[in-house]
């Protein structure tokens, strides 16, 4: 009986979740479905930043936050200041998107990314992981991998 009873009492496992909803068995734990971690709201930041500029990096991640990238790992702020100069996208995609909780208070969300500016189009697989701070998500880690050619060609 004490054996079934800790059971039951004992925190749930947290469960990966993908954009289509279907999960591992176990639940995820109760605090994961009411804080700012869930897959809607990261995808909701991720669009953000891929379409804003540096100042809406500097609002969503951390001070000691890196972007891994193709040849380069960049700072918070170096990624701000790359920001500042890239001409943006015309129209993004995010695709295929699915949600690994990483204990209570961090998650990753990683998922296909393609952007389009003029003729060009990026492809990427992308990660990125945040943790909850003051009721808000904030991203800590990307990375991201190229798809095909380097992930760009040009649209015909």
């Amino acid at each position: 009986m004490a054996l079934i009873l800790t059971m039951l009492m004992a925190p749930s496992c947290p469960r990966r979740v993908t954009a289509a909803g279907r999960a591992a068995a176990r639940p995820a734990p109760r605090r994961y479905r009411r804080c700012m971690l869930s897959l809607a709201t990261l995808l909701a930041s991720e669009r953000e930043l891929a379409t804003g500029d540096g100042e809406t990096y500097r609002r969503t991640m951390r001070a000691d936050a890196l972007f891994v990238l193709p040849g380069m790992v960049l700072d918070a702020e170096g990624c701000a200041r790359a920001m500042d100069v890239s001409p943006g996208w015309d129209g993004v995609a995010l695709t295929d998107a699915q949600l690994l909780p990483v204990g209570e208070d961090a998650a990753s969300v990683v998922y296909t990314f393609e952007g389009r500016r003029g003729q060009e189009v990026y492809r990427a697989t992308m990660a990125s992981t945040y943790v909850e701070e003051d009721g808000r998500a904030v991203l800590v880690l990307h990375q991201q991998t190229p798809l095909g050619a380097a992930g760009r060609r040009s649209q015909e």
